[in-house]
């Protein structure tokens, strides 16, 4: 017993330290995904502006004056280059602000003319997340579709059309953000590679967190499940096993033990144990013969064992019967006695009383 129950401890224990170390692995996890969260959630509003950024660097003029109304009116957009001139209809674009249609506009010049400067991008995404106060290598990287594809008439678009350039500032292999899309219809798409180290994501990790919680309060319901239920649910099919009732009165006949109704444990001598288990026997009636009686503890006819047989109907009486109201042990002339049981005088959970002194007798028993 004492063998199995260090085995039990060592193995909670064991089991202890993986839970511990699991949750700690969810706990790096969720902190790693929380950075990569935070970088993707900025990632989109800064790239808005990057293309702007790109112009003033190079000292390229994007905005001039428009006429609301003028404006309002526009049913295409046509973009003249050296080698085509592509109309796009107001249907696939044409931003409600126009601040926004010429930012756009101007994003598409630089990619058209080859002058979107994938390093000045790379630096401003460095600059985000230094802002956003993580230590991370980072690349970005641009691919760009062949607009005269996406709008090979006025009236239609190619949504579908393939990628035709690719642009990268690095070779970093991470975690992917994005994608922003770029100039009309988003017609180049922008991604952002970052690769944070491990000791960044262990500075941003929450020590005591839901993870650990959970691992805490798992383990003390299965400490408890373990060491208090189960044991207890054993003994509690040992109760039901092995203990009879007689009216208010529980006999364990593996232990040779009785329980009166005021928790009070006696145990049962072996000629008494012999007649108890006899009256056990004989239910339901609980009527047993004088001559069998003594045939049975003392081997004697029932002239020759009067006296014992006297004898025990006293113990019987002294034992359990006299203690419980319930109970009746009536001799019946030359043949023999009977147990009655008053059943209006059984009390009500006699069920749950006796299991909770059977618990508490067995547990002082293996202290």
């Amino acid at each position: 017993m004492k063998f199995m129950k260090k085995n039990f401890v060592v193995a909670f224990f064991l089991l202890t330290i993986i839970a511990v170390l699991g949750s700690y692995f969810c706990s790096f996890a969720e902190s790693e995904n929380n950075l990569y969260k935070r970088i993707n959630a900025v990632f989109p509003k800064e790239a808005l502006s990057w293309g702007e950024s790109i112009m003033q660097i190079n000292g390229i003029l994007y905005r001039g004056k428009y006429d609301v109304r003028e404006y309002a009116n526009k049913k295409t957009t046509t973009l003249l280059s050296v080698e085509d001139t592509i109309v796009i209809s107001s249907s696939f674009f044409h931003p409600k602000e126009y601040v926004t249609y010429q930012r756009i506009i101007g994003e598409t010049f630089l990619l058209l003319s080859d002058k979107y400067d994938i390093e000045i991008v790379d630096s401003l995404f460095k600059c985000m997340i230094m802002e956003l106060d993580v230590v991370a290598q980072s690349s970005v990287e641009l691919k760009v579709k062949d607009l005269p594809e996406m709008f090979p008439t006025a009236d239609s678009m190619n949504a579908d059309a393939p990628f035709v350039k690719t642009f990268s500032s690095g070779s970093v292999k991470g975690h992917i953000i994005g994608p922003v899309g770029v100039g009309i219809c988003d017609h180049a798409l922008l991604y952002g590679h970052v690769k944070i180290p491990f000791s960044t994501i262990l500075l941003n990790m929450e020590w005591f967190g839901v993870p650990q919680i959970v691992a805490v309060m798992l383990f003390a319901f299965l400490y408890f499940i373990f060491s208090f239920v189960i044991p207890r649910f054993r003994l509690y099919l040992k109760f039901r096993k092995n203990v009879v009732f007689l009216g208010n009165t529980c006999i364990d006949l593996s232990r040779k033990e009785l329980y009166l109704w005021s928790g009070e444990c006696r145990r049962i001598t072996d000629i008494r144990f012999k007649l108890v288990e006899m009256i056990v026997e004989s239910a339901p009636t609980y009527q047993l013969s004088k001559e069998e009686v003594c045939r049975t503890i003392w081997n004697r006819n029932a002239k020759n064992g009067q006296a014992l047989y006297n004898v025990a109907m006293t113990d019987m009486r002294t034992l359990f019967v006299t203690e419980d109201p319930a109970l009746e042990l009536k001799s019946m002339p030359r043949e023999g006695m009977q147990l009655l049981v008053n059943s209006s005088r059984v009390k009500i959970g006699r069920t749950l009383r006796f299991l909770w002194f059977y618990l508490e007798a067995t547990t002082k028993r293996k202290e």
